[in-house]
């Protein structure tokens, strides 16, 4: 793939996402010149994409304060910063993602048992608004063309909590989170082995993980996450956004076009512009290994923000 062709797919999604009436919207600006710490109440998601808008205050633009239950805080990821792989910081995938997560089309969301700050338990993953409009974890519900029914369910992860910031274990299953379209139907999965919240620093209530910063974005200098997306996994889950992204997510990963026809193990490895970089196996995930030959995963490393929420029991 050519730059030109790239940066022709780049232009021509980021106008469809703009149309679509998202979170977000309009193109990100220089957050140098947005970041404004007190604005960040009148910077809250709205439109009517964004579900009951005038719920949203406070500097993470929180449903729910977490400062009556800080044994027990409750967050949904609002913003997902990634530094690597490549393809996931190109700012069409940031759009796309920033739409999808702030109209609640993308949803993780985190119950954390703090009670003992030596050993807390984070049960994490996808959920859906129950009855009550509450966050509900899933359970058995993916569908089995891709995989397991019980592939969304929530995962446990064990950590610990020191000055306010809450570091954990990676997962020993694989967390998969969905995104979907404005109609209901599947767009996408992500597929993240060894999930790990390397740092997560929340604010004295509990209630936010970084703040929002301008009418785009949140800030996500709060948090770091470390995770990887295996070959395996990866491939022959097609990424849908519009009518203009239909790509096997292993192919986008290894630098194909965003509407490249074939898996990526249709391609020898040394036509990938952005081959693995890590290695998974019974061992464990690391990234010692030869791209072109054994590595097997692309190591995932992002910053994000999260903040409170109601999760239902």
């Amino acid at each position: 793939m050519t730059f030109k062709t790239l940066r022709g797919f780049v232009l021509a999604a980021g106008t469809y996402i703009a149309g679509c009436g998202g979170g977000g919207g309009e193109p990100t600006p220089d957050a140098a010149t947005e970041r404004d710490a007190g604005v960040a109440q009148d910077n809250c998601p709205s439109g009517d994409n964004i579900r009951r808008a005038s719920e949203l205050s406070g500097p993470c633009c929180a449903r729910v304060s977490n400062a009556d239950r800080l044994g027990a805080p409750e967050f949904r990821l609002t913003e997902l910063s990634v530094a690597s792989p490549p393809v996931l910081s190109m700012q069409l995938i940031v759009d796309v993602v920033r739409s999808f997560i702030d109209e609640e089309r993308m949803v993780l969301v985190m119950d954390v048992d703090a009670e003992t700050e030596a050993d807390v338990a984070v049960r994490l993953g996808h959920a859906e608004l129950d009855a009550n409009d509450h966050f509900a974890f899933v359970e058995g519900v993916a569908p089995t063309d891709s995989g397991d029914s019980e592939r969304w369910n929530a995962v446990t992860v064990r950590g610990t909590i020191a000055d306010e910031t809450l570091r954990t274990t990676p997962a020993e299953q694989t967390v998969f989170i969905p995104a979907f379209n404005a109609d209901g139907s599947l767009s996408f999965e992500l597929p993240l082995r060894e999930f790990e919240i390397v740092e997560m620093s929340m604010t004295e209530d509990r209630t936010c993980v970084g703040t929002r910063e301008s009418r785009f974005a949140y800030s996500t200098e709060s948090a770091v996450l470390r995770t990887y997306i295996t070959v395996e996994d990866s491939v022959g889950r097609q990424l849908v956004v519009g009518p203009l992204i239909n790509v096997d997510f292993c192919a986008m990963l290894a630098g194909f076009p965003l509407n490249f026809p074939q898996l990526c193990t249709d391609i020898d490895r040394s036509e990938w512009m952005s081959p693995p970089d890590a290695l998974c196996d019974e061992a464990g995930c690391r990234l010692d290994c030869d791209p072109m030959t054994d590595c097997n995963a692309w190591a995932m490393n992002a910053g994000f923000s999260a903040h409170g929420v109601e999760i239902a029991e």
